[in-house]
């Protein structure tokens, strides 16, 4: 399989493994690539394997859901040359969320870590810093905050009207799956 495939795919201009194209990246691939979870709701069975995933979404021209576009997505980074992990998260929507309900990327790039995520919506319209103080940048109609620690990140979204309390949040938690 040739993951570098994706970079055509999402109509990338730029194959250098630094931030300027990992943040290129991370767009196109938003704007390309569709958050989808059809198979889902038709019961069909979701094929987590690198063959079916890059037959779907590399090859089939279809979008996927978070496991399946970041799979793809970190597959690619690895191939052009990013030193990457996976990483477990849980997506908080009005409660806490249950182990290994979303998948992301760590990126470890110029002595800096930013998680990558197209599997999230226009929340990560760019990847995110991970540092040891919060780090708050505009996500569209939010505010986006990611802190971190040895142990965990939290990245929290609030409405940028002037509230603070987080909707939806999403706690990253340092367990990688794999490195590469």
């Amino acid at each position: 399989m040739n993951w570098l495939k994706l970079l055509d795919r999402i109509g990338a201009t730029s194959t250098r493994a630094n931030l300027e194209t990992l943040v290129h990246l991370q767009r196109q691939a938003l704007l390309a690539l569709l958050f989808e979870n059809l198979d889902i709701h038709l019961a069909r069975v979701i094929r987590l394997d690198h063959d079916s995933l890059y037959r779907k979404i590399v090859a089939g021209d279809r979008g996927g859901f978070c496991y399946e576009l970041n799979e793809c997505f970190y597959q690619c980074l690895a191939a052009m040359g990013y030193m990457v992990e996976r990483l477990e998260a849980r997506v908080e929507l009005g409660g806490p969320g249950d182990a290994f309900d979303h998948q992301c990327s760590l990126v470890h790039l110029d002595g800096a870590r930013w998680l990558a995520d197209i599997g999230f919506g226009d929340s990560s319209a760019s990847p995110s810093c991970w540092q040891s103080q919060a780090n708050r940048m505009r996500a569209r109609h939010r505010t986006l905050t990611c802190c971190a620690s040895s142990r965990a990140a939290t990245k929290r979204l609030s409405p940028v009207s002037g509230s603070h309390r987080p909707y939806i949040g999403a706690p990253w938690i340092r367990r990688p799956i794999s490195r590469r």
